[in-house]
């Protein structure tokens, strides 16, 4: 350690060996007195004697990207892997070249405040949550001495997403559009309607149910097996999207009749196209013939794919009186609370109906 003068101002220098045995050195200056610059010294020293990495300091974007290969990328499926990327884009065009030891919370906050200027409140707590996971790690490697993105507010709203623009149709056309999905099974050489009577009756995610193969139902015991999931933007396969998504679940018998028709296609997989790819038939045409099934029905389809059909599973289970907490088994959901939240807007409507029902008991009470 040398603490000196130069001119008006104190400088101070710091010297210390990595385990290795290689000298480094740091150094700060313009101290109004030789005590600022020891105690700058003294706070380096309990810093390093911490583990805190005085010279390492990365570019906050590029060190998310190398934390995001090594420690997510490698266990993540594909979907999974493209939120990242997306934000990995966002952290570049914000942040830029901006090292990771400069950002405080304040800068933190004003980011998150963009963000939700544009996005949907979810998409900026998946944002965030992915960005906290990284600078933690960051604290834990002795880059930096605290959690930047602690307390932050998340702003952002609701209305920007798609299920929010979305009109959800009733049990009753919900029903409908089954039953007309289901004679549309009855042409040669179709595979989309089958996959979206599936979808209407297992819940599944689009990509568990592409990736079925005939291994995966079981006609003794009535259930379907999700283990893997499929992307057909890449044409590859891959694990479901968390651990709680490996599941067995009940299905009718009329759901595994109707899947038995498939099983000429010579393939192993359940929902193979006849493109000769070998491969299961493409999300976009599912959501082709399902707008066009819809439209046939006159159920608004304005925002509706796919996935839209996992919300018409839980419409209807509720509509029969399936609680809350089978329905997130059946989903495949980490937990009850991952359930309530992402059918939220379903809760608040059961919510409305059930204060009318109550107001209709107390009026009939009335002397």
């Amino acid at each position: 350690m040398a603490v000196y003068k130069r001119g008006n101002y104190w400088y101070a220098r710091l010297y210390w060996r990595k385990p290795d045995g290689t000298r480094q050195t740091v150094s700060e200056g313009h101290f109004k007195t030789k005590k600022e610059a020891s105690m700058w010294c003294g706070d380096m020293k309990t810093k390093l004697s911490n583990g805190f990495q005085i010279k390492e300091d990365p570019v906050f974007a590029s060190y998310f990207w190398d934390w995001y290969q090594t420690y997510k990328e490698p266990h993540l499926r594909v979907g999974s892997k493209k939120r990242y990327e997306t934000n990995h884009k966002l952290l570049e065009k914000y942040w830029g070249h901006t090292k990771i030891k400069t950002i405080k919370r304040l800068d933190w906050q004003k980011f998150i405040n963009h963000a939700g200027k544009t996005r949907a409140k979810q998409t900026v707590e998946l944002l965030n949550r992915q960005c906290r996971a990284c600078v933690r790690n960051a604290v834990a490697d002795g880059i930096i001495p605290r959690d930047f993105t602690y307390g932050v507010q998340i702003s952002g709203s609701t209305a920007h997403t798609r299920i929010d623009k979305v009109q959800m149709p009733s049990a009753e056309q919900i029903k409908k559009l089954l039953n007309y999905t289901i004679e549309k099974c009855s042409q040669p050489k179709v595979v989309s309607p089958y996959v979206i009577a599936t979808l209407i009756m297992t819940g599944g995610r689009i990509g568990e149910v592409l990736a079925l193969r005939w291994s995966d139902l079981n006609e003794l015991e009535s259930t379907i097996q999700f283990h893997r999931s499929y992307d057909s933007d890449k044409r590859i396969f891959g694990p479901t999207k968390n651990k709680s998504s490996y599941r067995t679940i009940k299905v009718n018998k009329d759901l595994l009749s109707l899947l038995s028709h498939l099983r000429h296609n010579g393939s192993d997989l359940v929902f193979v196209s006849h493109d000769g790819t070998g491969l299961p038939v493409t999300k976009h045409s599912v959501n082709i013939a399902l707008h066009r099934y819809m439209q046939a029905c006159k159920i608004p389809d304005k925002y509706f794919t796919a996935h839209s059909l996992r919300h018409c599973h839980v419409a209807l289970l509720r509509h029969y009186g399936m609680d809350w907490y089978e329905i997130s088994q059946r989903l495949g959901h980490e937990n009850l609370a991952t359930t309530l939240k992402t059918y939220a807007y379903m809760i608040e409507e059961e919510k409305r109906k059930n204060n009318k029902q109550v107001e209709s008991i107390l009026d009939s009470l009335t002397l």
